[in-house]
């Protein structure tokens, strides 16, 4: 307690001989030291800044306070620094304790959150000055500044990173050049995972989930020297997706993502028929495709890829040439079958023929137009199963004549007095069921007579499960 009234005793002293305040600030002085472009420091300006020996007294009691790991509030700047010897206003003090925060000498923290130049808005931050809401809520600090290796390894970052080579040597704004950078590398990673919803076999996405988890990561820093010390604890992790993540870019920007779509693409169509495959050569064209776009780093091989997948193009589209040749007489004999059937019931022509035509004409360039082999083996199923349909359709047509003609009959002739009625003619079912749709396409193999009593014994079953009564069941080769 002596040694505090002696140091008093000294400094009033000293300050009675000397100017202690130089100027007399006001609100809008305040405010304009935030509005300011450039960067009051010490380091680049300090024989320029008013009223040091005020800021350095300040400055000494925050340090003071922060060696005891003690937070400085605003009210206790305003009750130490308005008494003697130092006799300021409230003006003063926020003036004082704006300015060292804006040289970066000091940190402030407002319910545990730290207040930056760089995520505040300068208006914010002197309504937490200047109103009396904040004067216990505003707790300040000594601002620990970043090393020169922290510096560095940020420095080494955005230019690796974000290409940019000339940045500031000031903390606050390497931080909100990083910042800025990284808010739009963030967004053009997004872009780029958008992209994997579309293809999700594209490479490179752990890497662009890496790249914005430690974006976002160091995006959520508001601390300056937690923002040092973190990017210089990870900036290994930075530098390798700053390697990595480059020929990610050019991948999605060039003409890369579309061959590799297109491989990927050529892939499902062969494994959508790969069991009817046994063409070696185009085998080996696809597992060589696959090799490489299953690298999770291709780049350097995707020029390959275009000779691949013409070799795939030719190969395939001859094989499917191959497999349509007899599908299209099966279904030329399908169609023929009906329209003889059709032609048989001349009166039904004009109501089926179109409608009929239609369904095999579009069955047909189905055929002509399949790009896999399995779906071109499976128009011969389709092509019996529509046989079969239209021949059921005539049948039951005719079936529904009879009966609206017998109907009539007997409506006349109870008309005419007539007490006959024609009973109800039993119009056997016509059920056309296709051989193939029993043997459900498979291939029946015989060595022996047995195997020939095998396979009559199971087509009997099938066919006496189809047969019901009043049905005629038309077994059609």
């Amino acid at each position: 307690s002596r040694i505090n009234d002696a140091l008093g005793k000294l400094v009033g002293t000293r300050y009675n001989k000397l100017s202690y305040m130089e100027t007399a600030p006001t609100l809008s002085d305040i405010d304009s030291i935030f509005r300011k472009s450039n960067q009051i420091s010490f380091a680049t300006g300090e024989e320029k800044t008013a009223n040091k020996l005020a800021l350095a007294d300040m400055l000494q009691f925050i340090e003071m306070n922060t060696i005891r790991h003690t937070k400085t509030s605003l009210k206790a700047l305003f009750e130490r620094f308005d008494k003697a010897p130092y006799g300021l206003i409230e003006l003063d003090i926020q003036w004082l304790i704006a300015t060292l925060f804006k040289q970066g000498k000091v940190t402030f923290t407002i319910n545990s959150q730290s207040v930056s130049l760089v995520g505040t808005d300068a208006a914010e931050i002197v309504r937490y000055i200047t109103k009396r809401e904040y004067i216990e809520k505003l707790l300040i600090e000594k601002r620990e500044k970043a090393t020169e290796r922290q510096i560095k390894s940020v420095k080494e970052i955005i230019k690796d990173l974000f290409g940019l080579t000339t940045v500031s040597e000031e903390d606050d704004a390497l931080i909100a050049s990083f910042k800025s950078r990284s808010q739009n590398k963030l967004a053009d990673i997004e872009k780029l995972l958008f992209e994997y919803k579309i293809e999700s076999r594209f490479p490179g996405k752990s890497i662009l989930v890496k790249a914005k988890d430690l974006l976002k990561q160091v995006e959520g820093t508001s601390d300056p020297m937690e923002f040092f010390k973190l990017v210089d604890a990870r900036k290994d992790d930075f530098l390798d997706i700053a390697e990595d993540i480059s020929p990610i870019m050019a991948f999605f920007a060039g003409e890369q993502k579309g061959i590799f779509a297109k491989a990927w693409k050529y892939i499902d169509i062969f494994n959508n028929s790969k069991t009817y495959v046994v063409d070696r050569e185009l085998i080996e064209v696809v597992d060589k495709i696959k090799a490489i776009v299953s690298k999770q780093n291709p780049y350097a091989e995707i020029h390959k890829l275009p000779a691949l997948l013409d070799g795939f193009s030719t190969k395939h589209i001859a094989l499917i040439e191959k497999e349509a040749e007899p599908i299209k007489d099966d279904l030329k004999s399908d169609k023929s079958k009906v329209f003889e059937a059709l032609d048989a019931k001349n009166e039904y022509t004009i109501r089926f023929k179109e409608k009929f035509l239609n369904l095999f004409n579009e069955l047909g360039n189905k055929l002509d137009t399949s790009n896999e082999i399995a779906a071109v083996k499976n128009i011969r199923y389709e092509s019996d199963a529509l046989k079969t349909r239209c021949l059921n359709e005539i049948a039951e047509y005719e079936k529904k004549l009879l009966e609206e003609e017998r109907r009539k009959q007997n409506e006349k002739n109870k008309e005419t007095g007539d007490t006959a009625v024609i009973p109800a003619v039993v119009i056997k079912t016509e059920k056309n069921i296709s051989l193939k749709q029993i043997t459900l396409g498979k291939t029946v193999t015989i060595e022996k007579e047995e195997d020939i009593d095998e396979f009559l014994k199971t087509l009997k079953t099938k066919l006496v499960r189809e047969l019901e009564k009043d049905t005629v069941i038309k077994l059609l080769m």
